[in-house]
């Protein structure tokens, strides 16, 4: 369906190229087993760039460096704002925003069909 859609909005892909870009884009982790990290036991770090596949848990290896990340971690958890778990806003739905998630808040009552408007003053 992704690749029907791009198709019908540019040239720039046939089936054949979508395919190769797909395959292109699937990160494989063939090789040895490795040790899979618990984070529940101790942190996980990785270095995704080197080791897309994740299967070097630097942790351990990496001293001062993790010192202060956790440091930074503990400063976003003392200023984290709790969820309050308000009732979902229905303008938040995407077919008021041409299909889109977007932060709808700060944006004008979007363009809707006479039924919509119909809607969205029942909301307001």
């Amino acid at each position: 369906m992704t690749a029907k859609a791009l198709s019908s909005c540019t040239n720039l892909t046939t089936r054949q190229q979508m395919e190769d870009l797909r395959h292109q884009a699937t990160l494989r982790c063939n090789g040895p087993d490795f040790k899979p990290c618990k984070p529940l036991t101790q942190p996980c770090v990785f270095d995704v760039e080197s080791d897309p596949c994740e299967r070097r848990n630097l942790y351990e290896n990496i001293g001062e460096t993790l010192s202060l990340l956790e440091e930074e971690m503990v400063a976003y958890r003392r200023t984290e704002v709790k969820a309050n778990n308000r009732r979902s806003d229905k303008l938040a739905d995407p077919k008021y925003w041409n299909n889109t998630w977007t932060y709808w808040q700060d944006l004008p009552v979007p363009h809707m069909t006479p039924g919509h408007k119909k809607c969205v003053k029942t909301m307001l």
